[in-house]
């Protein structure tokens, strides 16, 4: 479809597609604003109420202003589609890393990730779908957290129609077609944060299959090589994250910070942290 048109956009070229669909780099013609655009087919909702909730999730994150979350521009019906348009990426989405980051840097990104759910969460819409391609940096350095709701459309669907990056993210509850809940996003944080330390993903198989029987059965390795403080409080942290039971995960984005001590928020004791760092609290 680059180069078409659809409804108000004019489609110049396809970033990506996944299994919601395709988003592309596009133009609203009569605003002449650059976008970034989901294209979602209808027949990928499950029901009616299904893609209505979508569609209610999107309007209430159209009115949410945050640094970082993409803003949502408009949703609509056209053409047996549904479509999101949102801010412009400011750069390419985040791709699976082959090298690690520095740990201030994996910090930094850390805190604007869990800020952005956290506002999110505020207003009742989960993420669902949570990985490196709905993650953007701009210019200055700012997370954007983009596409929430649309894991809606992996909630009881066969693991299987997926595609291995798809999986890789995914906690063993969705794998399941279980019901998800914020302690699926928050293991999906887990795996973007292990990347970020080591520049490889915790989880591996040469096929679904054996991904899936991967993420279900093993533990992540330690990462390789020396550690400072921050990166290997990190690292527990991630580590926390990627408990298969959801019942063993921080519940909230409040019990991460807890857990991680960062900006302050307070530690297991009821004390604040006195600088800007990290003191993982492992049970």
């Amino acid at each position: 479809m680059t180069g078409g048109r659809l409804s108000h956009y004019q489609l110049e070229e396809e970033i990506y597609k996944d299994y919601a669909g395709s988003v592309y780099r596009a133009k609203h013609v009569s605003d002449d604003r650059a976008v970034t655009l989901r294209v979602i087919p209808i027949s990928g909702f499950e029901s009616e109420h299904d893609k209505q909730q979508f569609i209610k999730d999107m309007i209430t994150m159209s009115a949410v202003s945050h640094p970082n979350i993409a803003a949502v521009y408009g949703v609509e019906e056209a053409d047996d589609n549904v479509l999101v348009s949102c801010e412009a990426y400011d750069a390419p989405p985040d791709g699976v890393r082959e090298t690690a980051l520095e740990g201030a840097d994996t910090l930094r990104r850390l805190e604007g990730l869990l800020a952005g759910l956290g506002a999110a969460y505020q207003k009742g819409v989960m993420h669902g779908g949570l990985c490196p391609r709905a993650i953007s940096n701009t210019a200055d350095g700012v997370l954007k957290v983009f596409w929430f709701g649309v894991g809606r459309l992996i909630h009881g669907t066969p693991a299987l129609t997926h595609t291995t990056y798809d999986l890789a993210y995914m906690s063993p509850e969705a794998i399941q077609g279980r019901e998800i809940d914020e302690r699926a996003d928050l293991w999906s944080v887990g795996v973007i944060l292990y990347e970020w330390l080591t520049g490889s993903r915790p989880f591996h198989g040469e096929d679904m299959a054996a991904l899936a029987h991967d993420v279900f059965n093993t533990k992540p390795p330690a990462p390789a090589g020396e550690l400072d403080g921050d990166e290997l409080a990190l690292a527990r942290l991630s580590h926390l994250l990627l408990n298969k039971n959801p019942s063993d995960r921080p519940k909230s984005i409040g019990d991460v910070l807890a857990a991680g001590g960062i900006d302050g928020a307070p530690d297991a004791s009821g004390a604040s942290a006195t600088k800007r760092g990290l003191a993982v609290q492992v049970g």
